[in-house]
């Protein structure tokens, strides 16, 4: 670095652009974007506009990028790296039409470049616009071109669980424990334990199962332990401390269920392997929804005592029904959450008895019954589903937990929609009593929410009613 600033003063050392750069590559964006701004000031470029719109792109801040990075493009076309975190950008605003458009102009003009991230961007915004085989097609390309990059392959498995391929998929899932970095969901647990990779065990084994990702995941994937107890003699699953309780009850005699939180590798002394609770699927041989144990019948377990507890607080009158409108804020999915107003051709209707089983946000006024405020626990809020007819959810933890519990789920979902879910169903393999409602653009909530309610009437007269 140069000893004196852009203005030429000698009290602290002046930053360049290769200086800022390396900061970017350091995953260091807000010290990044900083020193890029400082550059700039008093500066007409076009390169420093794409180098902020990069920055901002990794901080999560999409709108500020796609207006520096246009600004960008229009002064100056020929830079690429500006039209490549342009149509990012655009991904990430779910402007899907436009960032795949983009995405193909780049892809033809660079084809001899042989970019695997350009392809890899390009995949995922295939795949959210819906086209799966480009989306994969261009995925493999990335992969071949950087095989040792454990983050493509990780992406291509998830287009190929989207797809329904799910031993293709579960295999290239496993990779996103690998080569953990900054961007990463979570660390790997520490353990001294080495992995199971689906062997043959002796009788004397152990197996410790590490739940991961969010609640959802855990809630929805917790039954594939059941299938361990017939490997290892002694399995220990290791999960967050707010559904200990739940998972427990829900778990055969024979498993030990411990807190993440008060779990330490020291304790593993007794085990000899240990799993990511979502390679099960994988290592058990079960790849598909069908196989998955407990043959698609209710796994989660409430607690009788707090069942009836609930049933006599909440009103006498069917049907009840329980709706959920955002998911958690530690999650944060793009396009997941909804407005509540959204919801309010269907909480009008008459003759349904809505209660919010909305954690984070209370309701204020209206005729809503609001429970969750005096709720102790997740074990409440299994309760209050247990005694449920129908549950109306985005994707969120809560249609997890009432679709263990058997209870009838009508899924809100984005878009975009998720692997698990894929694209087009209105059913999955994963719960026999939920159904699907999917967003036939990004952000239209109000058909989604159209179609809840004409299915909410047929219902009525249905002796299936809400399944």
């Amino acid at each position: 670095m140069s000893s004196t600033t852009h203005n030429g003063h000698a009290d602290q050392p002046a930053i360049g652009l290769a200086d800022a750069d390396r900061l970017l590559i350091d995953g260091k964006p807000h010290a990044a974007l900083a020193a890029y701004q400082l550059l700039a000031k008093d500066r007409d470029d076009p390169l420093l506009w794409q180098r902020q719109g990069a920055a901002l792109l990794m901080l999560r801040r999409p709108m500020e990028a796609f207006e520096l990075l246009s600004r960008a493009v229009e002064r100056a076309p020929q830079l690429h790296n500006a039209r490549h975190h342009l149509a990012v950008a655009l991904t990430l605003l779910r402007r899907h039409v436009e960032a795949t458009a983009l995405f193909d102009a780049l892809l033809s003009e660079l084809a001899a470049e042989n970019d695997a991230v350009l392809r890899h961007h390009a995949s995922r915004a295939f795949r959210d616009l819906g086209d799966l085989d480009k989306a994969r097609a261009l995925c493999r390309e990335a992969v071949g071109l950087a095989p040792a990059n454990p983050k493509f392959r990780f992406s291509c498995g998830i287009i190929a669980l989207m797809q329904g391929d799910w031993a293709a998929g579960w295999e290239d899932y496993a990779c996103r424990w690998r080569g953990w970095d900054r961007e990463a969901v979570e660390r790997p647990p520490e353990t001294s334990l080495p992995q199971w990779q689906g062997e043959a065990v002796s009788h004397k084994a152990g197996l410790v199962v590490h739940a991961e990702q969010g609640f959802g995941d855990c809630l929805q994937f917790c039954r594939y332990v059941l299938g361990t107890i017939d490997i290892f003699p002694k399995v220990r699953f290791v999960v967050p401390g707010a559904l200990r309780n739940l998972i427990t009850r829900s778990m055969a005699p024979g498993i030990e269920v411990c807190d993440k939180s008060q779990h330490g590798a020291a304790s593993d002394d007794a085990f000899t392997h240990h799993a990511m609770l979502m390679d099960l699927p994988r290592l058990l041989n079960r790849p598909t929804p069908e196989q998955a144990p407990g043959g698609g019948t209710p796994y989660l377990k409430a607690d009788s005592g707090l069942v009836s507890e609930w049933n006599r607080k909440l009103p006498g009158l069917a049907p009840r029904i329980g709706f959920v409108w955002a998911g958690g804020h530690q999650t944060a999915v793009t396009g997941r959450d909804m407005p509540l107003d959204s919801l309010k051709p269907l909480l009008i209707l008459p003759n349904l008895h809505f209660i919010s089983l909305q954690r984070d946000l209370r309701l204020t006024g209206g005729t809503v019954l609001d429970p969750l405020v005096n709720a102790r626990s997740f074990d409440d809020t299994a309760a209050i589903i247990a005694n449920l007819d129908l549950v109306i959810s985005v994707d969120t933890a809560v249609a997890h937990l009432a679709a263990g519990l058997g209870r009838p789920v009508w899924l809100l979902n984005r878009y975009e929609s998720e692997w698990r879910w894929g694209r087009g169903r209105q059913r999955t393999g994963w719960y026999q009593c939920m159904r699907i409602f999917t967003q036939p653009r990004p952000g239209d909530w109000d058909a989604v929410v159209d179609a809840v309610v004409e299915a909410m009437k047929a219902s009525m007269g249905s002796p299936e009613r809400f399944r």
